[in-house]
This record gives C-alpha cells, sequence and structure tokens, in this order.
C-alpha cells in the first residue's frame, strides 16, 4: 500500500447501498475533496468498527485509501449522527430531502465546503431546535442557492441615503415585488395613492396558487419582511443564517419564494 494514497478527511455520509454480505459503498461529502464514493469493507457486521461512522447522516473523520475508482476506507470514527432526528418523522424527512439536494448538487472530487458545512448546520438545527423543518430547509435552500450563483436579485428603487418628503410614514413607504425578471426588488413611495396603485396592479401571494398561467409577466406582491429576510441568509456568516423568525403568514410567503428559485434551478421534486 502506498502512504501517498491514504488521504484523512472528515465528511457527511449521504447514502449507503449494501455490497455483497457484509460490505457497503457510501457517498460521502468531505471537507477538502467534494463529494467521493467510498468501499466500507465488513462495515454491516454488528460489531464492526465502521458500523456506525458509515451510516447515513453520520458525520465522521475517515481515513482513507485512493483506489482506481473509487476510496477504501481503512477506519473510521464519529463526530456527530444528529440523533434526535430519528424522534421526529418530520426532521428525519427533511434530513434526508437536504442529503439528496447535497448529493445531487456537489461535484465530484472538488471542494465545496460551504455546501459541507451548511448541510451541516443545517441538519444541527433540525435535530436540536424545535423551528420548523420547513423553515429551516427554506433557509438552507435559499442560501445553498447564493452559494451555487443563483441568488435572488435584490434590488432597491432609491438610494437609502437619500431624504424623502411625502404622506407615507418611513415604515410605510415600501412594498417588495419579485418581478418577472428573478428581481426581488423593494419599492418607495412617497404617497399613499401611488403605492395602493402599485399594489392593485401586483398578484398577491394568497392568489398566486389559484393561478398559474400569466404569471410571468406580473409582479408579485411579498411582505416587507421578506425582502430583509432573504438579503440575511445572503449577507451574515453560515452560522448566523438560522438565527431568525417570521410570523406565520410571512413565513409562508417566504418558503413560497423560496421554492419557486429552487424548482427553476434544481431539477428534483423535494418538496
Amino acid at each position: 500500500m502506498s502512504y501517498s494514497k491514504i488521504k484523512k478527511t472528515y465528511g457527511l455520509v449521504l447514502s449507503e447501498a449494501n455490497s455483497g454480505d457484509y460490505d457497503k459503498v457510501i457517498t460521502i461529502l468531505t471537507a477538502d475533496m467534494g463529494k467521493i464514493t467510498a468501499f466500507a469493507k465488513g462495515a454491516r457486521r454488528p460489531k464492526s468498527t465502521l458500523l456506525a461512522p458509515t451510516q447515513v447522516f453520520s458525520f465522521s473523520n475517515f481515513v482513507l485509501y485512493e483506489g482506481s475508482t473509487m476510496y477504501y476506507i481503512n477506519s473510521a470514527s464519529i463526530v456527530d449522527m444528529f440523533y434526535d432526528l430519528r424522534f421526529s418523522y418530520s426532521k428525519m424527512d427533511y434530513g434526508f430531502k437536504i442529503l439528496k439536494i447535497l448529493k445531487t448538487v456537489s461535484p465530484e472530487n472538488y471542494e465545496v465546503y460551504s455546501y459541507l458545512k451548511l448541510g451541516i448546520l443545517a441538519l444541527n438545527y433540525l435535530s436540536k431546535t424545535d423551528k420548523e423543518p420547513e423553515f429551516i430547509y427554506s433557509i438552507f435552500i435559499s442560501r445553498l442557492l447564493f452559494e451555487m450563483g443563483y441568488a435572488l436579485d435584490l434590488k432597491e428603487s432609491v438610494d437609502k441615503n437619500k431624504k424623502t418628503t411625502g404622506e407615507l410614514k418611513e415604515e410605510n413607504k415600501f412594498c417588495i415585488y419579485l418581478e418577472n425578471s428573478g428581481t426581488l426588488k423593494e419599492y418607495r413611495y412617497e404617497k399613499e395613492e401611488e403605492k395602493e396603485k402599485a399594489k392593485k396592479e401586483a398578484i398577491n401571494i394568497k392568489d398566486i396558487k389559484k393561478e398559474d398561467k400569466g404569471l410571468l409577466i406580473r409582479k408579485y406582491l411579498f411582505n416587507i419582511n421578506i425582502y430583509t429576510s432573504i438579503k440575511y441568509i445572503y449577507t451574515s456568516d453560515l452560522e448566523n443564517i438560522f438565527n431568525f423568525n417570521l410570523e406565520d403568514d410571512v413565513k409562508d410567503e417566504f418558503i413560497y419564494l423560496i421554492k419557486k428559485g429552487f424548482k427553476k434551478h434544481i431539477n428534483i421534486s423535494l418538496y
């Protein structure tokens, strides 16, 4: 065995498949090599030291030997198993969705550390908090699309430093629209009638599900907090993006918006 082919890394087990009587082949999203395939000899034996660290959801340290077509696991030890996911069907379901997405979008043998870190954080929040699983999942999707280069184009209609005078109070001047160009734009209005007219010309989130055709040439109207939330997710450190909440009705709008972006850019049905 050539020591030059021995690699040490840590990674998240995305999937596993049985091989032979006691072996299995797993897919790992690693910290420094991207997505890899690895063979775990004897990992299905009850007393195998590879049994736990090669299970789906396991975040483990691995010592690997690089073969011609895949890696072979010499040893492994668990860092985290996100064990509490197993006590909730909903949490487990969204956990599997996160793994499937990461497996779909992660490139082979190409470092995507931000994907791994984002997945670990999302699974940790799913496992250890009482936040709604679909909300955590939607935050994960929103930042993942950003990391992949598919972020919503956030624009403001005027310079924030510009002083305005008009009939509206500062906190009531804003409306948020998702335009057909994929731009989430913050509009500011000086007068109440201007704002009300613009709102009537847009499509309210509550009516979107009733209609399906002709919406691409119109504007979707969203709650002002949606713009702030998306901006926060894009600009915050990964460790902080799950540290906010929304009112239930606004949360529904947020989830719907992320669904639209997800279906547009990632061709798998997971919502």
